[in-house]
């Protein structure tokens, strides 16, 4: 049984736990480590993640996640997801001299990408459901964006990225991996995206800076204006890295790819229940 979430992952162990679930479980989780392991919550919280293997979206959070445990070295697995590469994909559509940002996780830098906002000559859209600020530089819109309102479709946003000149992750600087959702559908569509370094970076191995993505410094609002400034400004540099973007998710980050890693946690569950 596989169980989505970090919430259905611990639910369901509770149920293994009590033998009420008999069948090998494996957990796709995250952000266990954003709160402190006091003493309550290992006695409670460690019983339960030994009933399953936890497969985390990248490796930041993998230390963290063996230094509470020695137990859990065979059942924590590093499993970044992919994307659709047949759905986002470059399309005809023209890129604009419009900088692009999404998203609505917890741990979006929305306040760093307005402060960098003020120095970057272009407009910059920012689409989120978080509360717009008192105050937004003359070249920023706020434009309300809620997957679970429908408020945008897929297609929406597909057409979105296919217009952006570049697309901007703003990210805090946590373990958890954050905008890789985001990060890799505009990079299957061929768009150069600008990304913070953050230690929950999910693939750093494949995410080379200046190659296929540009990474900035998180919280750093000088050092991504920089880095937007450049993919604006070379057009020619933005369009090779978002070709290269492409070309690095379909040989690492598509869904297929990320069905075989998965299938593969699966069969090391139930040979080790």
């Amino acid at each position: 049984m596989v169980a989505t979430t970090t919430a259905t992952a611990v639910a369901l162990t509770v149920w293994r736990r009590a033998g009420l679930l008999r069948r090998p479980l494996v957990g796709i989780v995250a952000g266990l480590l954003n709160a402190p392991w006091r003493r309550s919550r290992r006695l409670t919280t460690l019983p339960l993640l030994r009933q399953m293997h936890a497969v985390l979206y990248g490796p930041g959070e993998l230390g963290g996640m063996l230094a509470l445990d020695d137990g859990l070295e065979r059942r924590v697995h590093v499993v970044p997801f992919g994307v659709d590469a047949e759905y986002w994909t470059p399309g005809d559509a023209q890129g604009r001299r419009e900088v692009l940002a999404i998203g609505n996780d917890g741990h979006r830098d929305w306040p760093t990408l307005v402060r960098a906002a003020e120095t970057i000559a272009a407009p910059v859209r920012i689409l989120t459901r978080h509360p717009r600020p008192d105050r937004l530089p003359a070249n920023v819109t706020w434009e309300p964006a809620d997957w679970y309102q429908a408020l945008l479709s897929d297609d929406d946003v597909r057409q979105l990225y296919r217009q952006a000149a570049v697309v901007v992750v703003p990210v805090k600087d946590v373990p958890q991996p954050s905008g890789q959702s985001v990060t890799l559908q505009a990079m299957a569509c061929g768009r150069p995206v600008v990304l913070s370094r953050t230690r929950g970076l999910w693939a750093p191995e494949t995410l080379r800076d200046g190659e296929n993505v540009v990474l900035a410094p998180p919280g750093n609002a000088a050092e991504l204006a920089r880095s937007v400034r450049g993919v604006l400004d070379e057009e020619a540099r933005g369009a090779a890295i978002g070709s290269a973007a492409r070309e690095s998710v379909l040989r690492d980050a598509t869904v297929e790819a990320y069905a075989r890693r998965l299938f593969e946690v699966c069969r090391l569950a139930i040979e080790r229940p």
